[in-house]
């Protein structure tokens, strides 16, 4: 893994890793936020993300259930991925809109992820997803556009 200091996404430069090699089950180490939702790659393809999120106690609201904005940041990483998949080196990706559906709560474990890009392009990529718990009921979904920036 390259240094974030080589003017380039770390998390783009993982991501490409992880494509190139067919690499499965792969922490997310580039990001520290994802770190904290004990994220991992469970599989990826250019335009396509897996991921587990390993939800605990510290992620719970009041109700004791995991809180939504937990859920949100998971499926705004997923779709980030997703899009930093297909773009060039030296380039990045930046939420610009985020739409998420609650289905139902998110309880303690894990949280799966699938996201999908809609739209790929040169200046805005368009990606939606699907959270799942452990049983597949649908947690969420979502859709988000992502602005497509260079890296300087």
């Amino acid at each position: 893994m390259q240094n974030a200091g080589s003017n380039e996404n770390p998390d783009r430069i993982l991501i490409s890793q992880i494509v190139d090699a067919g690499l499965r089950d792969t922490p997310f180490v580039t990001n520290l936020v994802a770190q904290t939702l004990g994220a991992v790659v469970c599989e990826a393809k250019a335009g396509y993300i897996r991921m587990r999120f390993s939800l605990g106690a510290i992620h719970v609201q009041g109700y004791g259930a995991i809180h939504g904005g937990i859920v949100s940041t998971a499926l705004d990483t997923a779709m980030a991925l997703a899009a930093l998949s297909c773009v060039k080196v030296k380039q990045s990706v930046a939420t610009i809109n985020l739409n998420v559906n609650f289905v139902r709560a998110a309880q303690i474990g894990d949280l799966f992820i699938a996201a999908d890009i809609v739209k790929p392009g040169s200046t805005m990529s368009f990606v939606s997803a699907t959270a799942t718990d452990g049983d597949r009921k649908i947690i969420a979904t979502a859709s988000a556009a992502f602005a497509v920036l260079a890296v300087r």
